[in-house]
């Protein structure tokens, strides 16, 4: 075994100047092989006696990727490339050959370098009946990245239905909480004093903060398993605008700010409108957030074959190297502000996602000091668009 790189393909052969379970055939290259170092530039080649699997050649790549100099790869056996619960493991996939008449088996192993570190590697064992005696050659992979996505894949998976699972355990109880704490504002079952009103509307705001977040949280996990499905079809952009100031607007003036929806077009786009309603929301609330005075300004505009939504505020902006790193999940921007004035870091890194999903994309440029602008492109939707019933799109497809 070894190898051309991470990733790359890697040919070695352990073969016989005895015998391949018990079979032999008279004369051909015995041990006359010893001590010759094959020059084959990219694939790893060795060749040994199969009793003993005692190396008999190996090519320059192999002494390299395995750091052995080409002498002591022929003092070496092809099970001394192996730890010891690997050793086990090739004899008992030998077994086929030299007692079956297979002619191919498959090994998972790990291969040992002189340094005593290990690559992953898959290798296909073969008996070549063409040579006399019968060799074995090994064409062997290193599947460390390979491995390493397989790996990332399943965590992702699993933190994906934990962060399901955990969503849902919350979010019965909490909506019970939600509920009471609603009713009792109501005043339906008597009258509360103003400090017990002041409590109870504490716990409604903090129920609605934590189910904000429960909800990112499935969102989340459901773009990560795959399973966020949205509906895309033709919808008029500016009606999604001023629905979501309106939402916001409250926010803003208790801050003092302004609050302004402008643009030079009537857009229309190829959008899910609740998940664009849920992106414009987003961008609205980090912007009213971080911004202590001035305003905050949403402005549609045509790009090309493309429409421009720019939400600009007049905020405290983001250091240069916290831009791309604000569309990773629970990443915060420094802002000097206190944690109060942080969210779950969730929010961002969705709106991207499901952005995406649509079929556009988010930008952000700022300027500390001075202020930010997120930008979302989408599809401008073609006439022959509008009216269509809405296209199914799933995370999973992409």
């Amino acid at each position: 075994g070894g190898g051309t790189g991470r990733g790359g393909r890697r040919v070695g052969g352990a073969g016989g100047g005895g015998r391949v379970g018990g079979r032999r055939r008279a004369g051909g290259q015995g041990s006359g092989g010893r001590g010759r170092v094959m020059d084959q530039s990219s694939s790893d080649v060795e060749r040994g006696e199969s009793g003993s699997l005692q190396l008999l050649q190996a090519n320059r790549s192999a002494t390299e990727r395995l750091g052995y100099s080409p002498a002591e790869m022929l003092r070496l056996s092809l099970a001394d490339l192996l730890f010891e619960g690997d050793r086990d493991r090739l004899e008992e996939q030998l077994a086929p050959l030299r007692e079956a008449g297979q002619t191919e088996v498959l090994l998972e192993a790990n291969q040992r370098r002189r340094d005593g570190t290990s690559y992953p590697v898959e290798a296909r064992i073969q008996v070549t009946q063409s040579t006399e005696p019968e060799l074995l050659l090994v064409i062997s992979q290193d599947i460390t990245e390979r491995n390493e996505a397989l790996e990332a894949r399943q965590e992702s998976r699993e933190k994906s239905r934990f962060l399901a699972a955990m969503s849902h355990e919350l979010r019965t109880p909490l909506n019970s909480i939600l509920g009471f704490s609603q009713l009792l504002l109501t005043d339906r079952f008597g009258s509360l004093t103003e400090k017990q009103s002041k409590y109870v509307a504490n716990v409604e705001s903090s129920g609605q903060h934590l189910l904000l977040l429960i909800n990112d949280l499935l969102d989340l996990s459901k773009v990560q398993a795959g399973k966020m499905d949205i509906a895309v079809s033709a919808v008029a952009l500016f009606p999604v605008i001023e629905e979501s100031a309106a939402k916001m607007s409250d926010q803003a003036e208790s801050k003092g700010l302004r609050l302004d929806v402008g643009g030079d077009i009537e857009p229309i786009v190829l959008a899910d409108p609740l998940r664009l309603r849920q992106i414009l929301l987003n961008l609205l609330s980090n912007a009213i957030k971080f911004t202590d005075a001035g305003s905050v300004r949403v402005a549609a505009s045509a790009a090309g074959q493309e429409v421009r939504l720019d939400v600009t505020d007049t905020g405290v902006g983001i250091d240069p190297e916290d831009l791309e790193r604000m569309f990773e999940e629970f990443t915060q921007a420094k802002t000097g502000r206190s944690k109060s004035a942080q969210g779950t870091g969730l929010g961002l890194p969705i709106s991207r996602r499901l952005a995406e999903l649509m079929g556009g994309r988010i930008e952000v440029v700022s300027t500390v000091g001075e202020g930010t602008t997120f930008t979302l492109y989408l599809p401008a939707a073609a006439e022959d668009e509008i009216g269509k019933a809405p296209r199914r799109v799933s995370a999973g497809a992409r």
